[in-house]
């Protein structure tokens, strides 16, 4: 029975604080709450609902950007089992025509996580991984061609924590036409790679799979778009 006197539960998407200073060539960003993922990445390897809890510090100074953040992943119940967590270190460079970056992730006591039936990164002798530590690349160029806008990218990252199945890859590419977005990849997630707790939930099967991705979109007015994914995929 509910209580009639009881507010509820309140649920937040987003929950932060956010100031920014500026810098003789540029400016910083400090956020502390429940963000937006602050790092340059994809949903293939951060998915999309992620709301990273922590804090994250920026800096952008036009050409070069860098960010740097520490952040809860998943809380336990068990006092005595310590939550999830993730520091990560982005440094990258960006123009008009492209953006490069590498990162440094380390997650920290992953097998207490549980996302599609757990964390199940294993060394060789079977014993399921407590650290991740994932070194990150990821670029993607800007092309336009007669009101044809054209993104070709590419990420890729391997756990040094593993001893196999250790490495995750994609390469794909969009394209946008007036109101219209297409896209297309190709994902490869090693069953060492990517903690499932944190990568794209829509993948079918998750870790220990690879396959296609196409997308297309309709953007129906500027708070409304409509869009479809297809999802090919096989264990590796």
């Amino acid at each position: 029975t509910n209580n009639p006197w009881d507010s509820g539960d309140l649920r937040l998407d987003y929950a932060y604080a956010k100031h920014s200073w500026d810098l003789s060539d540029g400016k910083q960003t400090l956020i502390l709450g429940k963000m937006k993922n602050p790092f340059f990445t994809t949903k293939a390897f951060f998915d999309g609902d992620y709301r990273p809890t922590g804090v994250a510090y920026q800096v952008d100074m036009g050409m070069l950007f860098a960010t740097v953040g520490g952040f809860t992943v998943q809380t336990h119940d068990d006092e005595k089992e310590s939550d999830t967590s993730l520091y990560g270190a982005q440094v990258g460079v960006k123009s008009d025509m492209f953006k490069v970056a590498g990162a440094v992730y380390s997650y920290q006591n992953i097998d207490g996580a549980d996302r599609n039936g757990g964390w199940d990164g294993v060394d060789e002798d079977g014993n399921v991984l407590d650290e991740v530590m994932l070194f990150d690349l990821l670029a993607e160029m800007y092309i336009k061609l007669d009101g044809v806008k054209i993104t070709p990218y590419a990420q890729y990252s391997i756990n040094t924590e593993a001893d196999d199945e250790d490495t995750a890859y994609m390469i794909g590419a969009k394209a946008g036409i007036g109101a219209f977005s297409f896209g297309a990849e190709w994902r490869s997630m090693e069953e060492n790679a990517v903690p499932s707790i944190i990568m794209d939930s829509d993948f079918k099967g998750g870790a220990g799979r690879e396959g296609l991705v196409l997308g297309a979109k309709y953007k129906i007015t500027k708070n409304m778009t409509a869009g479809v994914k297809y999802y090919d995929t096989e264990e590796i």
